[in-house]
């Protein structure tokens, strides 16, 4: 079996009767595009931008881990690269993007795979909702290439973009590597595969939320603290003595040594202020 040889009404199949659609052997639903953008703004908006990244990242790669396990078991195929190449073409197939490889060079323990994306309806979606990114957006897209490849190879296979339509680039380009310890970015971009619960990551962003409320809270405080200092005509020393707390650092106002206003949270603060001010004086 050659790659090119995988054809959509081999692999689709339409069950009216029991309302079932299997695409290469696994029962499918059909989604809109939009619907898929309406859930990438609602993650981006919820959670974040990166953790949005590390969660369609994370969908990406079990699909593509997924197809990867089904189709090797489906046919008797050629050869390894034949296999390896049948992920670009079941990505063309289920409407994701189109993808043109160019270099695909592996030995047994190693995998060097690059290649341009096309219509990718990540582009379309993100640009929709969020307009250009100055980072490549086709999250979902190096998921599953990673997941795939991951799979059919038989070695940990990491995907990236090197170039994105997203962040306006002419094309999308996407580079396959298997894993590297030694290679940053590759680290850079494994972390966004570590394994989270959608309920962590909406607790971690409401604790978050909490602190940056209660920080605006206890800053909305001082703020209040210090302008009632001012009207009731406080001395300095006790304006001084409220920022030192508040801030947990000692704090000296020194005109010129002629007078000294301060407040030491800690002793040794006031032997290193004394022992700085003897040697100016030297």
């Amino acid at each position: 079996m050659k790659a090119y040889q995988l054809l959509f009404d081999k692999l689709i199949d339409i069950n009216p009767r029991t309302g079932m659609i299997k695409f290469n052997g696994k029962r499918m639903t059909l989604v809109s595009v939009e619907a898929l953008g309406i859930l990438r703004r609602d993650l981006v908006n919820t959670l974040g931008s990166a953790r949005a990244k590390g969660f369609l990242m994370r969908y990406g790669w079990a699909c593509g881990f997924k197809d990867g396990e089904t189709i090797e078991e489906m046919y008797q195929w050629d050869s390894k690269q034949e296999l390896l190449l049948a992920g670009p073409y079941l990505h063309t197939l289920e409407g994701t993007a189109t993808v043109e490889p160019d270099i695909i060079e592996f030995d047994e323990k190693s995998l060097h795979f690059t290649g341009q994306w096309g219509n990718s309806f990540e582009v379309i979606e993100h640009i929709n909702y969020f307009g250009k990114s100055k980072d490549p957006i086709c999250w979902i897209l190096v998921g599953y290439a990673s997941g795939y490849l991951t799979k059919t190879f038989g070695e940990k296979v990491v995907v990236y973009e090197e170039a994105c339509e997203g962040k306006g680039d002419p094309h999308c380009r996407f580079v396959a590597k298997t894993v590297d310890s030694n290679d940053e970015h590759q680290q850079k971009n494994l972390r966004y595969y570590e394994s989270e619960t959608l309920l962590s990551e909406l607790d971690r962003a409401y604790k978050e939320v909490q602190e940056l409320n209660e920080n605006i809270i206890e800053s909305e405080s001082v703020q209040k603290q210090l302008t009632d200092m001012l009207l009731e005509d406080k001395d300095i020393f006790d304006t001084v003595k409220v920022m030192a707390e508040t801030l947990q650092k000692s704090i000296i106002i020194d005109y010129f040594h002629d007078k000294v206003e301060g407040f030491f949270i800690k002793n040794c603060d006031q032997l290193l202020y004394n022992k700085w001010n003897r040697s100016k004086e030297m």
